[in-house]
């Protein structure tokens, strides 16, 4: 397979008093860069304290607050409507699934509910991203739930709902007394312990607090330590996880271990959880089940099936069947009418308490220290999903998103929302995807999808309370089928790199197996490894030209610029040119430093200098070899030389034309070796040339003082116009 790299067409122009040198470039267009001391002097004189222009002041705030800018400069007439329609169609992915993430979270339905409406706000004033939907996710939902594991939380909740331990109870034998103890005496116990809400509202605020000070410290950069493709297979693994949580919502049978059921002896929570399952079958309610499998059914048939019929038959681009909502809708009526509960035993969602009662409520502190290690997991995860997806739809609609604005958003949206019991948010791709198709223009359709949510918390959230449970879990099942068939990028990821493909399958594994907390850890720590081995193990190129374009080849060794028979450049084949070119294209990508500087010099050797030895041994003693010795292989050529033979000499190679292009850095270590490579070149009676450094190599070199051993004029502005002062000097010498 070729790889090639293209440059555009450019004419080069060749005379004695050419300005392609990296020097003369830089002298003929006055380059002078900014020295340290400028640059402080410069933000000296710009500092806000010294600020007096008000042009300048409104232009700050409206960059820390974007709806200073984007709400005055609103296009009510183009814009308004489809906000409005995408407003409605996102509150009817809002409601379900704040209701389902928030059962998945292990809080009470209506704090998904506030997670929809309260951050949404938030992000709608500090955002930048206009199609974002900030709300429930499910990873995060499922890594609050992992986090409220390290709190014995069931001992809390048979303490509150009974408001009494035993030991009240028996300390009287009058019935009068024992009723009203049972009535007007609290526990002291139960009121020391925590209950899920306060835990995950702390949460937030911690969240929040360090995504704030990673956007006000310009520190959004350290994200890159979460690549795209450990995120892709975290988010995927994520997803069974959550599969796995809801399998026995579905039948109606408990998840958690009580020691009455025999349970193999293995080794990861998912595999417990599936082997648990399977056992506890038999004990599964056959309404839920009967529930669950229409309702699952239903969601499936409208989603991949009618839905995308509509769609492509009547041309609806922007077709959304709310059939969550609508499920919710029929199902709760349905519970009500049967009275499902009672007569059947199906379990429906507790009681959504009155909108708002009790907020804001301030979030207690002192639970943070149990729960640093997974507000360090949320922060990276709901900062990475939503900023990802920002950049995404800002491509698409053409305009900029920031990175560290993004986290001072995100962050704000998480900190404020901890008081009005909150748990983390994130952006969601589910209803962001839907958010974009519908037509959404700005972040004033989350306001107006806020709006129409306060008045449903108000009025009609109440009606809910015959809902059954098992419905929450058939929409996350649904729902989660677009990251669960996920699983197919590894041929994607492998196909790019082996070493991706790896990091996909063992960052997959790893938090399937070990859980969302640890297994992202260790995929990080696995992540730097295979960063440092990339650093090890550089990509170093061979290329030519394919004659008469700017296109460049990779090639696998040196005889592919030389046809090794005849001595003509492959790159001139059918021309009239007098000589062939005498020079060869060799690419380094990556940071050149003290890591990977033997393996450059190794592999330097193995391509150019080894050919460079032969060359000169072959060309002196004037011996040649016959077509039929010559032993060719597709990976290399292997030449037996018997020096008593009658041998051709070889191609000459002058010029060694170092690409440096995709070279991002250079040590004092690296110099060292770059320049003792050179010096190897020319005690083979060649030399080398440098191409395309970039301007922050240039500057290392010169600091580490590679100029002191290397003409500057021999640097040149690109490849091309290395090649075209080759080929005039060549020329000009034949021609004397």
């Amino acid at each position: 397979m070729i790889k090639t790299c293209i440059s555009s067409p450019l004419t080069h122009d060749v005379d004695d008093d050419c300005d392609h040198h990296h020097n003369n470039f830089d002298d003929k267009f006055h380059y002078h860069p900014i020295s340290k001391v400028s640059r402080s002097l410069w933000s000296s004189q710009t500092s806000p304290s010294q600020i007096k222009s008000k042009s300048i002041i409104i232009t700050w705030l409206q960059t820390v607050i974007p709806i200073l800018h984007w709400l005055p400069n609103y296009d009510f007439r183009h814009d308004l409507l489809n906000d409005i329609i995408a407003g409605c169609t996102i509150l009817a992915l809002h409601i379900p699934q704040g209701l389902a993430y928030g059962r998945l979270a292990g809080v009470e339905p209506i704090n998904g509910l506030y997670v929809s409406l309260f951050p949404v706000i938030i992000y709608a004033i500090f955002g930048t991203s206009r199609q974002v939907s900030i709300g429930t996710f499910a990873v995060i939902s499922i890594a609050c739930r992992d986090a409220l594991e390290s709190f014995d939380l069931h001992q809390s909740v048979i303490l509150k709902e009974n408001f009494h331990t035993k030991s009240l109870l028996s300390s009287t034998t009058n019935g009068t007394t024992i009723n009203h103890l049972m009535t007007t005496t609290p526990s002291p116990i139960a009121e020391d312990l925590p209950t899920p809400i306060e835990i995950l509202s702390t949460l937030a605020l911690f969240v929040g607090i360090i995504q704030f000070l990673m956007g006000f410290l310009k520190l959004g950069i350290l994200s890159i330590i979460l690549s795209e493709t450990l995120i892709s297979a975290f988010v995927t693994a994520c997803s069974y996880h959550v599969f796995t949580s809801q399998i026995f919502a579905l039948i109606d049978v408990d998840s958690k271990a009580n020691g009455d059921d025999f349970e193999l002896p293995l080794p990861f929570d998912i595999l417990k959880s599936w082997s648990r399952f399977i056992v506890r079958i038999p004990k599964a309610n056959p309404t839920t089940v009967i529930i669950s499998a229409i309702c699952i059914a239903i969601l499936i048939l409208f989603k991949f099936g009618i839905s995308p019929y509509l769609m492509r038959r009547f041309k609806l681009k922007n077709l959304v069947i709310p059939i969550d909502i609508l499920a919710i809708i029929f199902a709760t009526l349905i519970s009500s009418l049967m009275d499902l509960n009672d007569n059947y035993h199906v379990k429906i969602i507790p009681a959504i308490p009155k909108a708002f009662q009790g907020l804001p409520k301030i979030p207690d502190v002192s639970y943070m220290g149990q729960l640093w290690v997974t507000a360090i997991l949320i922060t990276f995860v709901s900062y990475i999903s939503t900023y990802s997806l920002g950049k995404i739809f800002a491509k698409e609609h053409g305009y900029e998103v920031s990175a560290n604005q993004e986290l001072i958003a995100i962050g704000s949206a998480n900190l404020l929302s901890s008081f009005f019991l909150c748990y983390p948010c994130s952006g969601s791709l589910a209803r962001s995807a839907v958010m974009n198709r519908v037509g959404a223009r700005t972040q004033l359709a989350s306001i107006v999808s806020s709006i129409l949510l306060i008045l449903f918390l108000l009025f009609f959230s109440s009606y809910l309370r015959t809902l059954p449970m098992s419905i929450l879990s058939c929409i996350i099942v649904v729902a989660l089928w677009g990251n669960m068939k996920q699983v197919v990028q590894i041929r994607h990821a492998w196909h790019v790199s082996k070493l991706d493909g790896i990091l996909w399958i063992v960052t997959f594994l790893l938090v399937l197996l070990f859980g969302i907390g640890h297994g992202l850890l260790y995929s990080v720590i696995f992540s730097l490894i295979i960063l440092i081995i990339r650093l090890i193990i550089p990509i170093i190129k061979l290329k030519r030209q394919i004659k008469g374009t700017e296109v460049f080849v990779e090639i696998n060794h040196i005889y592919d610029v030389y046809d090794p028979i005849t001595g003509q450049n492959k790159s001139n084949e059918s021309t009239n040119q007098p000589n062939p070119n005498k020079w060869v294209v060799f690419e380094f990508q990556g940071p050149l430093i003290f890591i990977n500087s033997i393996i450059f010099r190794r592999k330097f050797h193995s391509l150019i200098g080894r050919y460079l030895l032969n060359q000169r041994t072959i060309n002196n003693r004037h011996v040649s070899i016959n077509q039929d010795q010559l032993n060719r292989k597709k990976s290399g050529i292997q030449i037996a030389l018997d020096l008593n033979d009658s041998i051709t000499q070889l191609p000459i190679i002058e010029t060694i034309i170092f690409d440096c292009t995709r070279l991002t850095y250079i040590d004092q270590k690296g110099v060292e070796i770059l320049i003792d490579t050179i010096n190897i070149i020319e005690k083979y009676d060649a030399h080398m040339v440098l191409a395309s450094c970039s301007q922050f190599v240039y500057d290392n070199l010169e600091k580490n003082n590679f100029f002191k051993n290397f003409n500057p004029r021999h640097c040149y502005m690109s490849v091309m116009d290395a090649i075209a002062d080759l080929e005039h000097n060549d020329h000009h010498h034949h021609g004397n």
